[in-house]
């Protein structure tokens, strides 16, 4: 059972319920303590609705583009965020409606729900909707995992009123979810033979000088590495094909924006081969 609002959250003094954003608002302190520690205690992790990767997304969108950032809030804690966006086409009809607003580069579509406070947050998301009839006809959630609390949660809310639902597309996705030490993974699903192999490539690698591989945690040298990683990658066959994130100045800045917010919220760090 969720447990009782304490009123005194990071977001004291906010009133409770479903709260529509803008980007400006949501970069402000107090409203990052409260998504970090939601962050912490999503009951499904979603590292596309975190604050280093969504705030990228949103400083690089289009001008055109009509986000919101619906977030629900009570007792000042921050249990359930998802960004929307408004648009008027659907798969190239031109149906007016309301959708998670996904970056090109983001691959889940959950949002970051407090841990038992799934249904609450669904039902109070379509309360918040349904004032603005005429915005959108429906909503929807590209991208979402069909299984989890968080989908278990929609259903409930939806069956609760009868709300009519429909899965209009289902994609299966790879996802690396181990228990095991790189060691062992790599043990694991590489034979004896292709280890050799690399063991053997790595030396003749080292033919050609002494190797070394370097690696930092949090900002230190993040800005360096990912001036360097865009330089490579435009060099080669990406960079030849138009493709790569440094052949459009939007994908660059984005690219960059969300590397060092990683780094500054300790979710990534830099390894360089060098010789």
């Amino acid at each position: 059972m969720p447990s009782a609002p304490s009123h005194s959250g990071p977001l004291a003094g906010w009133s409770d319920g479903m709260h529509a954003l803008t980007p400006a608002q949501i970069s402000r302190s107090a409203f990052l303590a409260a998504w970090d520690e939601l962050t912490n205690c999503a009951s499904e992790p979603n590292p596309f609705f975190e604050e280093w990767f969504l705030s990228a997304s949103l400083a690089n969108l289009p001008e055109s583009a009509k986000v919101e950032v619906f977030a629900y809030i009570v007792g000042g804690d921050l249990l359930g965020l998802i960004p929307l966006e408004q648009s008027r086409q659907y798969y190239g009809y031109p149906v007016p409606h309301c959708g998670a607003a996904l970056h090109a580069n983001s691959f889940c579509g959950a949002p970051l729900i407090a841990k038992g406070h799934e249904i609450d947050f669904w039902r109070t998301l379509f309360t918040a909707l349904d004032h603005k009839p005429r915005q959108a006809l429906f909503l929807h959630l590209p991208q979402l995992p069909a299984d989890g609390p968080v989908a278990e949660g929609l259903r409930e809310a939806l069956t609760e009123h009868d709300r009519p639902s429909a899965i209009v597309h289902r994609k299966e996705r790879a996802m690396l979810d181990a228990e095991i030490s790189p060691e062992e993974y790599l043990e694991a699903s590489m034979t004896k033979k292709r280890r050799k192999e690399l063991r053997r490539l790595r030396k003749r690698l080292a033919e050609e000088g002494a190797l070394s591989v370097e690696r930092t945690e949090g900002e230190e040298g993040i800005a360096e590495w990912t001036r360097e990683f865009l330089s490579v990658e435009r060099a080669g066959w990406k960079g030849a094909e138009g493709s790569a994130l440094a052949s459009a100045a939007h994908t660059e800045q984005f690219f960059t924006d969300a590397l060092v917010g990683a780094a500054r919220s300790g979710r990534a760090g830099t390894a360089r081969l060098e010789s």
